[in-house]
């Protein structure tokens, strides 16, 4: 049956495209005349490019795109898509500000070629094509900008990757912010110690025992001159509040006492604690610049606690400044020229580190001028009553409580061995204080550590020679729990190291 063109009404029912390019079109002739349908199969021959620009300007497809652009550009954040060769093939509008290239610049880019021409660190879409999984990670971009970026596999229908599509989140400020925020917060804490030394340091140099004494009379000489000391014992036995203490008999003591810990800061903070750094050195850095805790002490005391702890590269600035008493700030080409007092401390055996190459030995010669040695809280028992005491009031204090020892609970407190020194002491005190159930703090009160103190005082028993010889054997063990080898023990007991060696035998004893 004939029909004129205009009386048909041809709809599409169906469409293939064959791999040789052949489109076949099927139409659904629906004419005016309902009684009569049929389809009729057209096929058509379109050239690939030909085709992919007939798509491409169909309203169906321009309306996607439009859509699929909006979303792209809606969060805010760099959104990339990268197909399964890792060629990028989409990037939102934002690509510029945030990583430097214009969009055109970046689509049809490699990823691989981008990771390694430095535009980023480190591929999300690599890592993602890898494991076929999820990525999260931080990247740093050519133009120093942060990123976190979370990489998303896409998988088509019969299971294989198709497109890695990346969300990346510049949080650039976010970190300056962060690190400026650990700046301040160390600051704080150096003036907090400040505080807290200003108000707790002359009561921890009262003491009855002669070996106190003996360092308080040495520092007293020392003081009045710029000599540099180093402090040396045990973690807990107090050298920052002898270092304090220092400071205040000298000439300096209306200048600043500013102390670093230096096992508490990241190696690449340390540095730039110490000697400042000018404005914009580096990213994360003040936008006006830092003056260093060197500066910061000129006149005064500059205490360094744990300085075994420095690497490398900082001791070799850090001898400068003792040797000429100038330094470069991190940025700047100018020295400046400080007047400081060093005093530094450890519990680190410098000579063995000196020896191992950890340690500078022109750097250990400059701060072992006046070495100063604090004994151990075992080596000075007869302090223990007074310090319980004082710590009993402070706490007292603080928490508002009224407690006290009794006879019992002091003497296991002397009897206790006290590896963490005066610190452990001080924060076993703050605990009983706050914890005690009455106002008397009773043995049963106290750790079970410190209550099998009394158990093992009951074990010396029979006669004198046999008491004798089971004190000796516990101070062997001690001994050897604390010291490296035979010599060591020997110079710490004052006796041969062949005297040692017959000793442990005897006693059924021997070095780890």
């Amino acid at each position: 049956m004939e029909h004129a063109l205009n009386d048909w009404s041809l709809e599409v029912s169906q469409m293939e495209l064959e791999d040789n390019g052949t489109l076949t079109v099927t139409f659904e002739d629906n004419s005016l005349d309902s009684q009569q349908k049929y389809t009729n199969p057209l096929s058509l021959h379109f050239d690939s490019d030909r085709l992919q620009e007939f798509i491409t300007t169909t309203n169906v497809y321009r309306s996607l795109e439009s859509e699929f652009k909006s979303v792209m550009e809606l969060s805010g954040e760099l959104v990339t898509i990268v197909n399964k060769e890792g060629t990028v093939e989409r990037v939102s509008s934002n690509c510029k500000k945030i990583m430097g290239l214009a969009v055109d610049e970046f689509v049809g880019r490699s990823i691989y070629d981008m990771e390694r021409l430095g535009v980023i660190t480190l591929s999300s879409s690599k890592k993602v094509l890898e494991t076929l999984k999820e990525v999260q990670m931080t990247q740093r971009t050519r133009g120093d900008r942060r990123l976190f970026v979370r990489g998303i596999p896409l998988f088509n229908e019969s299971g294989s990757l198709e497109k890695v599509i990346n969300f990346s989140r510049d949080i650039t400020e976010e970190s300056n912010l962060q690190e400026r925020l650990r700046e301040r917060e160390f600051e704080i804490n150096v003036l907090l110690q400040e505080v807290q030394r200003s108000h707790s340091g002359k009561n921890l140099l009262v003491s009855k025992a002669a070996e106190i004494e003996k360092v308080t009379h040495l520092l007293n000489k020392v003081a009045q001159t710029d000599a540099t000391v180093l402090f040396l014992g045990e973690t807990g036995v107090g050298k920052s509040a002898f270092a304090k203490h220092l400071h205040e008999l000298s000439p300096r003591r209306a200048a600043p006492f500013i102390q670093l810990n230096c096992a508490v800061l990241p190696d690449q903070l340390v540095e730039s604690e110490l000697f400042g750094y000018a404005k914009g050195s580096f990213t994360g850095a003040n936008q006006q610049g830092k003056k260093g805790l060197i500066e910061a002490a000129a006149g005064g005391t500059l205490f360094l606690d744990e300085i075994g702890e420095l690497n490398l590269q900082t001791q070799t600035k850090l001898l400068q400044v003792l040797q000429e008493k100038t330094f470069t700030p991190i940025g700047k080409t100018e020295p400046v020229k400080v007047d400081v007092r060093f005093v530094a401390a450890t519990n680190r055996d410098l000579e063995e580190m000196v020896e191992t190459g950890a340690f500078r030995r022109d750097l250990y010669y400059r701060i072992n001028v006046v070495p100063v040695l604090i004994p151990s809280l075992r080596e000075r028992t007869e302090d223990i009553p007074m310090l319980i005491h004082h710590f009993t009031d402070k706490f007292n204090g603080e928490y508002k409580r009224t407690c006290s020892f009794s006879r019992d609970a002091i003497d296991r407190l002397i009897n206790y061995r006290w590896p963490g020194n005066v610190r452990e002491l001080e924060n076993m005190i703050e605990q009983l204080v706050i914890t005690a159930p009455a106002e008397v703090i009773k043995v049963s009160d106290l750790p079970q550590k410190v209550q099998r103190c009394k158990e093992q005082i009951n074990l010396f028993k029979g006669s004198f020679k046999e008491q004798m010889q089971t004190h000796e054997r516990e101070i062997l063990q001690d001994a050897l729990k604390e010291a490296k080898n035979l010599n060591e023990i020997a110079e710490k007991l004052k006796i041969d190291v062949s005297t040692i060696s017959r000793k442990l035998k005897k006693h059924g004893l021997k070095l780890q």
